[in-house]
């Protein structure tokens, strides 16, 4: 269940971004987590590379927010979750900021559950 304001989501966002527009895709600071089978399927079938990956990141807006923060039990931080059509297949992109502005993406796949777009009102 979603639990942020459209200014909390908007806020983050902006921190992602700036992280994602001071690195170049090969920056140690830019990390594609592809470790999970699901994350380098979706990215092979949508014939993604890490640049392309980044730019998807830097057009996400509030419009496709789905959840978050929430607490990422396998490693220290939170989550946030969104949702984004790309190429006509609905995925899911899980993102986190660890410690010293490191960007983090920890799940790019494709929507198993529902992915729920959130209208915000003031």
């Amino acid at each position: 269940m979603p639990t942020s304001t459209i200014q909390e989501v908007a806020s983050y966002l902006r921190e992602i971004k700036l992280i994602l527009q001071g690195s170049p895709s090969n920056d140690a600071r830019f990390i594609v987590a592809t470790v999970r089978g699901k994350n380098i399927e979706t990215l092979s079938t949508l014939e993604y590379d890490t640049e392309d990956v980044k730019n998807t990141i830097l057009s996400l807006s509030s419009t496709d927010y789905s959840s978050g923060p929430i607490k990422d039990n396998a490693i220290k931080g939170d989550l946030w979750v969104f949702g984004k059509i790309i190429k006509g297949r609905e995925v899911y992109i899980k993102l986190k900021i660890q410690g010293d502005n490191r960007y983090k993406q920890v799940s790019w796949s494709p929507k198993t559950g529902q992915v729920v777009k959130i209208e915000f009102c003031s």
